[in-house]
């Protein structure tokens, strides 16, 4: 008698909820990373040197919470002229940016847990900046500094065996001035990722 009345009414059926092993993943991935506004002033090149980590919780239908974090190394070797307060100098210059980020995120899937789909997402937290830069043989120039930053980003989570889906994501991230950097004053270092890993469920 029961199951012909939970046969007959499909609709009282509760949805099915993610089992408790599927709701958190572990996300490790590879970045590249592409320099904008005064990034790219200071450093032109992409940088090919970036890795990240994200732990995400689902919460509520097709979203999901959660953090991570990320490094990137900006890098170039040039000859060069540098506007300093006091002048400029021309000569073999070798500049650096290593930045380090951690941030909270959310995400809105398109789709359901253990299927193809996209998402759209937004991080907010802090990157750590440190800056280095040499002119020839001078002294070696360092500055850092922590910058508030948002994130907003967009991927897809693409299966690949049970519990374990291929992950794309591409992010800008903007930050707001801080610090004392080389040629004086506070900066921003915006620049674009694209990041790609494996997720764990």
């Amino acid at each position: 008698m029961l199951l012909a009345a939970l046969l007959a009414c499909p609709v009282c059926i509760p949805a099915q909820e993610p089992a408790d092993d599927e709701r958190f993943s572990s996300l490790a991935t590879y970045a590249m990373s592409f320099p904008a506004g005064y990034t790219r002033r200071y450093v032109s090149m992409p940088s090919f040197v970036g890795a990240g980590w994200e732990g995400m919780w689902s919460f509520r239908g097709n979203t999901a919470v959660g953090f991570g974090f990320s490094m990137h190394d900006f890098f170039r070797e040039s000859r060069m002229t540098m506007d300093f307060p006091w002048g400029a100098a021309t000569g073999d210059q070798a500049r650096d940016l290593l930045v380090a980020s951690l941030a909270a995120q959310g995400r809105w899937y398109t789709g359901d847990v253990g299927h193809r789909r996209a998402f759209f997402g937004l991080g907010a937290g802090g990157l750590f900046v440190h800056q280095s830069y040499q002119l020839a043989f001078n002294p070696l120039i360092r500055e850092s500094a922590l910058h508030p930053a948002i994130a907003p980003e967009a991927g897809f989570a693409v299966p690949v065996t049970h519990g374990v889906d291929v992950v794309g994501i591409l992010r800008y991230t903007i930050s707001r001035p801080a610090g004392d950097y080389v040629g004086g004053g506070p900066r921003r270092f915006p620049f674009a990722t694209f990041s790609i890993g494996f997720a764990e469920r």
